[in-house]
């Protein structure tokens, strides 16, 4: 019968360095997933052995995908376990932990869903807090870039009412 054993690699019970198992810093509690296929013959060839195999360990792990949190979900419960932890900083503005930074982007979600009508959005970000864009060598202002973004989300039709 082919099985698939997931969670296990990188565990304190796996042969993994011991140098990948100090940076992973998993928990003590995680999940060990037993994935089996059907039963085969006792002479099935190792080559589709190897294949049923496979085929289990890729169920096993689209069905775990399926499970996972999005990105933002995981931000989100991260920021509310340690609010105060540093979050975003530069040169150009002051520093936010990441409770600031979360009230920062629902503020911005709020705003962008006003001056959306439609279901999507495009957003272009500062590659810094501090709101500074580099292009070609020259270096755009807090108050340049506010400018402008402020423009482009004026231009925006408005949302329909809900």
């Amino acid at each position: 019968m082919p099985f698939y054993l997931r969670g296990l690699w990188g565990s304190q019970f796996s042969r993994s360095s011991s140098k990948l198992k100090a940076r992973r810093n998993a928990p003590l509690h995680r999940s060990v997933v037993v994935a089996f296929g059907k039963p085969l013959p006792k002479d099935t060839p190792g080559d589709v052995l190897k294949r049923r195999i496979f085929e289990q360990a890729t169920h096993s792990w689209q069905h775990a995908i399926n499970e996972l949190t999005t990105l933002p979900e995981a931000w989100i419960r991260s920021v509310k376990r340690r609010p105060g932890e540093p979050a975003l900083s530069d040169f150009f503005s002051r520093p936010l932990n990441a409770g600031q930074a979360l009230t920062e982007s629902l503020l911005l979600t709020k705003r962008i869903r006003k001056l959306n009508a439609g279901p999507n959005a495009g957003l272009l970000l500062p590659s810094t807090a501090g709101h500074q864009s580099r292009h070609g060598g020259h270096a755009a202002p807090a108050p340049a870039l506010k400018s402008s973004t402020q423009k482009v989300l004026r231009s925006c039709p408005p949302a329909p009412p809900r």
